[in-house]
């Protein structure tokens, strides 16, 4: 259960036993004064809907309601003499609420006027207190005060010990102790600091995201606006237009429009949005252009643009608000006759239904097509650059791709599975991409999380190849626990293992202060401990020594820790240090503004107009740049490090006294540094023009069609296709491991050291009942 729900119950519990214990005092108390008759039984009155009492017959005890039969209230103690005429049912105290059973109706008599009832009313309430109090006896109110005195007393002592094991249960009464300080810290800065307006709410976040960056990067604190775009990232859903926005100075720029929503409206990225609503936007908060673009699905929003290139100077569009759908799956085309491809970018609340969707237009006959396609022989799987999501969104796109029955990932934490333990997923139906169509997973260092489970499940089933570059390595589960407000706990609570029984996390974190000797890059934490201490959490890569090995079904090696390893390494298209300041710097898509206006027209004559006028076209561009950097107060901000190191040189070497020579050589140090950066233009002219093209085509033709024509020149992606169309070498790859033989383990070179090895291993049984070496111990699957 909960610690929250824990907590409520046993409040509960404690507020119902402190209440039974104070209404037994009260009631206690009232018999001993002799304000209760010890026993009496309540008849009905035939003449009116009350009840009469046999030791007081005077005594009227009026009912609110009609019931059926009489009732007896008798005290938790044994009947008196005066109690032998009492012939009715008993009642105990703990049935006291059932006293109020009310008569049947009798018939209807006339109704005396309201002032006159109230008034009988009140002098028959009065009458038994005036009795009472006629009797009142000084041992009688000693007797009932200590009686009282000693169930309160032993109420209490028995309340503040439950209270006592509750907080002292899993250190609730630290986490309450310093719950408190924390208040008092923020009361005392609210009330105290020398700036009177102080933002308690950004303080707040500040100390949360501190004290929980010091566990790990992934635990966050997310306020109420933070929580709304996470839910959105998660379920991929909202109501607005379908635009990306982002800011160019004062100008709210469109940097993305989703095809059938703000695409087929006319919008383009590159676009400056001049009005909403004929509202100008310019200066605005980007959140406060969100919130105006965003509203309920039905509903038409107006915008005012400015387009580079445009034969208008501005376009007047009329845009209709949807439930936008963030795709997953940006472009699944055929690559060659046969072999499939899918770019998979998350893993949201409907990616199981794209992909279904997917395989089945990859994998079905097309009834409108000209000519019938080939079937289906190959897929390859781009989860590139992929960052993850929802566990149970990988679960199921995993499950689509591997038979039935599989183990696809288990958790273990505190809190899913426990301490010891685990909970499991497998695939519980038919995979939908046929067992005999080859499958290439393609990956590089920016594969993560649910991604990674994909990955890991395809790996050690041996369902398919993993090409490309080791993932990234996250293998911690985090949940999202709403908080009051509308903000939400973004917590770690578990790793996952894929099926032979790995954890592929990557870095270990520790708390800064905890541990002080720790080396990241190679360079010594010196930090000071008080300033830094707790600040974040130091990450350290687990080292591939230390990378435990684990069978695949067939029983091919694969590690864990520090990322998945693909079975074929395939290095992404190299980036020059020239060609990455331009694309950081944004340079490109600046330039294909200025490209358009100098070509206005339409977008078909534009495209043709590029193609024609490559050269000059690069030629251009790279005055644009050379001014550019001019403008920016250096000749190679490409260079911007290096440039930075060698300004510090110079004001090191000015302050040290007269040494010119050395100032003159850092200067031609400078100069040769410039001239090989503008060389840069010459040696990596080809991949630049082809970054200036795609930045043009960005603003003119669809988001999937210019996807689909980049993939036709990377590198990465031919060895993915060629692997899938090579039979031969996909089973192979694939094939279990030669068995090595007596003699060949004799005749080893280190026969000691590897005999050493062996018994230090341990046997680890993973889900599947496979027996895995492993040099360490794990938990128990």
């Amino acid at each position: 259960m909960p610690h929250g729900q824990q907590l409520s119950a046993r409040m509960a519990l404690l507020l119902r036993l402190t209440i039974s214990t104070l209404c037994a005092t009260g009631a206690y108390a009232l018999l001993s004064c002799g304000g209760v008759p010890s026993a009496f039984s309540l008849q009905r009155n035939p003449t009116s809907r009350a009840v009469l009492c046999q030791r007081h017959p005077r005594i009227v005890y009026p009912l609110s309601r009609s019931r059926t039969a009489p009732l007896v209230l008798l005290l938790d103690r044994e009947p008196r003499d005066d109690d032998k005429d009492v012939g009715s049912p008993k009642l105990l105290l703990s049935d006291f609420a059932r006293i109020f059973s009310q008569a049947p109706a009798t018939p209807a008599t006339p109704q005396p006027d309201a002032l006159t009832v109230w008034k009988s009313r009140a002098q028959q309430a009065a009458a038994p207190l005036l009795a009472a109090a006629a009797n009142v006896k000084p041992l009688q109110i000693l007797l009932g005060f200590g009686t009282a005195l000693a169930l309160v007393a032993s109420s209490v002592a028995v309340t503040s010990s439950a209270i006592s094991d509750f907080l002292a249960e899993n250190q609730r009464g630290l986490v309450l102790e310093r719950a408190i300080l924390f208040g008092a810290i923020l009361e005392d800065v609210n009330d105290a600091y020398v700036e009177q307006e102080v933002d308690i709410d950004r303080l707040f976040q500040t100390g949360v995201n501190a004290m929980l960056s010091s566990l790990d990067p992934y635990s966050t604190y997310e306020n109420a606006r933070q929580a709304e775009d996470l839910f959105l990232r998660t379920s991929g859903r909202y109501g607005g237009v379908g635009l990306t926005i982002g800011r160019d100075g004062d100008d709210v720029l469109v940097l993305g429009a989703l095809e059938g929503f703000a695409f087929d409206a006319g919008v383009r990225a590159g676009d400056r949005i001049l009005k909403i609503d004929n509202q100008p936007v310019r200066g605005l908060d980007l959140d406060r252009v969100k919130a105006m673009l965003r509203g309920e699905p039905g509903t038409n929003v107006q915008l005012l643009v400015q387009r580079d290139g445009a034969t208008e100077s501005d376009l007047a569009l009329d845009l209709g608000r949807k439930l936008v759908r963030l795709p997953d799956i940006p472009l699944a085309t055929e690559m060659r006759p046969g072999v499939g491809y899918i770019k998979l970018d998350g893993f949201t609340e409907g990616t199981a239904d794209e992909m279904a969707a997917a395989i089945r237009n990859l994998a079905l006959p097309d009834p409108d097509a000209a000519e019938a396609k080939p079937p289906l022989q190959a897929l390859v799987l781009d989860l590139r650059d992929n960052p993850g999501g929802l566990l149970d969104a990988a679960v199921a796109v995993s499950q689509q791709l591997v038979p039935e029955g599989t183990h696809i990932v288990s958790t273990a934490g505190r809190v899913y599975g426990g301490e010891g333990s685990s909970l499991s997923y497998s695939s519980a139906k038919p995979p939908l991409l046929p067992p005999d169509t080859r499958l290439v997973v393609l990956v590089n260092r920016n594969t993560a999380s649910a991604a990674e489970i994909v990955t890991g499940v395809v790996q050690d089933t041996d369902r398919g190849v993993v090409v490309g570059q080791r993932t990234f390595g996250k293998g911690l589960v985090q949940i999202v626990e709403p908080l009051p407000g509308g903000a939400s706990l973004k917590l770690t609570v578990a790793k996952y293992y894929t099926p032979s029984g790995r954890c592929i996390q990557a870095m270990s974190y520790t708390p800064r202060g905890e541990e002080r000797a720790v080396q990241i890059d190679g360079e010594d934490e010196d930090e000071d401990e008080m300033s830094s201490a707790y600040s974040n959490s130091i990450g350290k890569r687990v080292k591939d020594a230390l990378r435990e090995s684990f069978r695949t079904s067939n029983g091919r090696p694969v590690r864990s820790a520090g990322g998945i390893d693909p079975d074929i390494a395939v290095e992404p298209k190299a980036i020059g240090e020239l060609e990455r300041s331009l694309l950081q710097r944004g340079l490109f898509f600046k330039y294909a503004g200025e490209w358009l206006q100098q070509h206005a027209g339409a977008p078909q004559s534009q495209i043709r107009a590029l193609d024609a006028a490559q050269e000059s076209t690069y030629r251009d561009f790279v005055r644009y740049a050379r001014a550019a950097d001019a403008k920016a107060g250096t000749l190679a901000p490409h260079s911007r490090v290096l440039s930075e190191k060698l300004t510090a040189l110079e004001k090191a070497i000015a302050a040290s006294g007269d040494r010119q020579k050395s100032a003159r050589e850092v200067q031609v140090l400078r100069q040769l540094l410039v001239e090989e950066d503008l060389a840069q233009f010459s040696s990596q002219k080809e991949a630049i023009s082809a970054d200036l093209r795609e930045a043009v085509l960005a603003r003119l033709t669809k988001p999937s069609a210019r996807a689909a024509s980049i993939l036709s020149a990377d590198p990465q992606v031919i060895a993915a296709v060629d692997l899938a169309l090579d039979a031969n070498k996909y089973s192979s790859l694939l094939a279990p491991p030669p068995s090595p033989s007596p003699l060949t383990t004799t005749a080893a070179a280190e026969p000691a050291a590897a005999t050493a090895q062996l018994s230090s291993a341990q046997t680890v049984r993973t889900p599947q009942g496979r027996g895995v070496a492993s040099s360490g111990a794990r938990p128990s699957r």
